[in-house]
């Protein structure tokens, strides 16, 4: 019953949940997951949050960092190639084209930090464990059979992450399973605020705005 998925197979499913795809595709991907007995992430998260809140938040969890890194390298290579391009001047940059300027500095290091925060869970070789495609859904006395089996998948992975929205502790099942990694004592509980992705995105959006070249 119990089985891993890829940050491949999580971000494809958060992402494309809200289409009308129907649930034989969850159960056909179930059905290829490879049985395990641990998982590096447990994701604990309220059904009632938005798909795409969630696909952000898990990717500012694992990507942040990564983003923050490729941000700077980023925003190195802008100036080593406006220097360059200015002659080896460094005072000779301030004369390069205000469009040239803000391409380089703020533009092609926002859609680098991007790329990186919303793609890098798809590189990632961790193992998941994620309700809606690790149980079948169609076929009712697995169903059952893994939701009487979830004290084990907790206690078996090394972190639960608790995707934080408005509607997570009034949900009866996101309770339960904190209750279950409390008592187990296993592993570590991190908590990820869904809001915290749209704070981020809001800051960057804001950096574009403020360093767009005046008309």
């Amino acid at each position: 019953l119990f089985r891993a998925a890829s940050g491949v197979d999580v971000m494809c499913d958060l992402l494309f949940s809200t289409l009308p795809t129907g649930p034989g595709q969850r159960r056909s991907l179930f059905t290829f997951l490879p049985k395990v007995s641990k998982v590096d992430l447990y994701i604990s998260h309220s059904w009632k949050c938005s798909s795409w809140l969630k696909f952000l938040a898990v990717s500012h969890y694992l990507n942040l960092d990564f983003a923050l890194l490729a941000f700077f390298f980023s925003c190195l290579l802008s100036v080593l190639i406006l220097v360059a391009r200015a002659g080896w001047s460094v005072p000779g940059v301030a004369q390069q084209p205000q469009g040239l300027l803000f391409g380089c500095l703020v533009v092609w290091p926002i859609l680098v930090f991007a790329l990186a925060y919303t793609g890098g869970t798809f590189f990632s070789n961790r193992s998941f464990w994620l309700d809606q495609i690790c149980i079948d859904q169609e076929n009712l006395l697995l169903k059952s059979q893994a939701l009487r089996a979830v004290p084990a998948f907790v206690a078996n992975a090394e972190r639960l992450v608790l995707l934080l929205d408005e509607t997570y502790f009034g949900r009866l099942w996101c309770i339960y399973e904190l209750a279950v990694h409390t008592k187990a004592g296993s592993g570590v509980a991190e908590l990820v605020p869904t809001w915290m992705p749209t704070w981020t995105i809001s800051i960057l959006w804001f950096q574009v705005l403020l360093g767009a070249p005046s008309s």
